[in-house]
């Protein structure tokens, strides 16, 4: 069977991906236990922006995050190589993954400028059309990252949902055995 370059590209990236957030989950876990080696975190005060907030949340729940990361991980390393052995179910995993992904990005931009905004200089807070250089600085880094990180996963699912990965699963299901 002829793989079709386009889901090797895929697969590999997945893969790759996989790795850096198992490696990434580990790192974190090193960095939790330093940070729990200095005692438990400050309470937030009362009036604490919300972006604070949500930070806090995180800190507080590190440890199901980078279980979730881990577990992530070893979905997408062990879907990436199915894809390349042409497997329905890693098409349908991995598309699932990179909607994710495309919605997480897309959120963490926007996450990103309300916070960015929110700690700007007090005259301009959230005024786009009144925009200092402060808050277009962060409005621009948002706007890249996400053009960075998200279009890719955009053509993933694009690629994934088209005729061509849908074909070569489809011829190779005949010699699986």
């Amino acid at each position: 069977m002829n793989r079709p370059a386009g889901m090797t590209v895929i697969a590999w990236a997945w893969i790759a991906i996989g790795v850096l957030m198992a490696l990434g989950a580990l790192m974190g876990a090193l960095a939790l236990f330093a940070m729990r080696q200095m005692g438990p975190p400050p309470p937030l005060p009362q009036d604490a922006v919300a972006v604070f907030v949500v930070m806090d949340f995180i800190v507080r729940h590190f440890e199901i995050l980078l279980v979730a990361q881990g577990l992530i991980a070893v979905l997408a390393i062990r879907a990436g190589i199915g894809f390349l052995g042409s497997k329905a179910w890693s098409r349908t995993t991995l598309e699932v993954l990179s909607w994710c992904a495309l919605a997480y990005f897309i959120g963490f931009g926007i996450f990103w400028i309300y916070g960015w905004l929110s700690m700007g200089p007090p005259s301009a807070k959230g005024a786009l059309d009144d925009m200092g250089t402060f808050d277009l600085v962060g409005v621009v880094m948002a706007a890249v990252m996400i053009a960075v990180f998200a279009v890719p996963f955009g053509f993933m699912i694009r690629y994934l949902r088209g005729n061509v990965v849908r074909d070569a699963i489809a011829s190779a299901r005949p010699t699986q055995a």
